[in-house]
């Protein structure tokens, strides 16, 4: 007889897993998926968040689909990992670092992250910007939880779509970048991955809504207000010049 996690959808959390795909939501299992250094599907982090499937994983972090035990929803977590300073786990999940020369590097990093969270939070309601519902300190680094919304990255909405559509898309989304970015960087951040990654920017098709990857790391998060502007110009003029030409396929 089939285990409770072998029943237990990593992407749905349905009881719906049969022969490796789910027969609720479609979801075909990929152990190829979780990374080495990932927390595995089902573990539970701060008594109340049941991990699912691993979303990716960037330069500092990486985003686990999860489930909200008490409310039943479904939502996403950014676990801070800086892989230049993380070498791997315990056995417990808790992280190792390549040295203790890097604690303090790695200690200041992780207050950050967790300084962003409690930032972004204020910015609750913003149509443009996803929600930062909790943020927590567990297996030596910091998480922060983040609402889920279905949508899909630019790679995959340039495929999808014809040129007309692409164009209209790119023109509404200028909007809501710069709305974005304008309140990002009223507090002071700069947003790294918006540009740079177009796997990391994604359209939210039901809310028009638009989540971009991650922001810069410490050392250059505080910057004076002509480089915001800057960075802000940068992003929008590369993500339109990404979108519009081939250069996301």
């Amino acid at each position: 007889m089939a285990t409770l996690e072998e029943k237990l959808c990593p992407v749905c959390f349905q009881e719906a897993m049969e022969g490796g795909k789910c027969q609720n939501c479609g979801y075909v299992l990929d152990k190829a998926s979780v990374g080495e250094n990932h927390l595995k599907p089902f573990s539970i982090l701060n008594t109340k968040y049941l991990l699912g499937k691993s979303l990716g994983q960037g330069g500092f972090g990486i985003t686990y689909l999860a489930k909200n035990m008490l409310n039943g929803s479904r939502c996403c977590i950014k676990e801070y990992f800086p892989s230049n300073l993380i070498q791997g786990r315990m056995p417990d999940g808790t992280v190792a670092l390549t040295g203790e020369e890097n604690r303090c590097e790695f200690e200041d990093g992780k207050q950050r992250f967790i300084e962003e969270a409690r930032t972004l939070q204020e910015l609750r309601g913003n149509v443009s910007v996803v929600d930062i519902q909790d943020f927590f300190e567990e297996n030596g680094t910091a998480y922060f939880v983040m609402e889920l919304i279905e949508g899909c990255n630019l790679r995959t909405f340039k495929k999808e779509h014809n040129e007309e559509q692409t164009f209209k898309m790119a023109l509404q989304m200028l909007l809501l970048i710069g709305s974005a970015l304008a309140e990002v960087h009223r507090f002071g951040m700069i947003h790294g991955e918006s540009g740079k990654y177009p796997d990391y920017t994604e359209w939210r098709n039901q809310t028009n809504r638009l989540w971009c990857g991650a922001f810069l790391p410490s050392e250059q998060r505080k910057a004076g207000q002509k480089d915001l502007s800057e960075a802000k110009l940068c992003t929008i003029r590369t993500i339109h010049l990404k979108t519009l030409s081939g250069a996301v396929d």
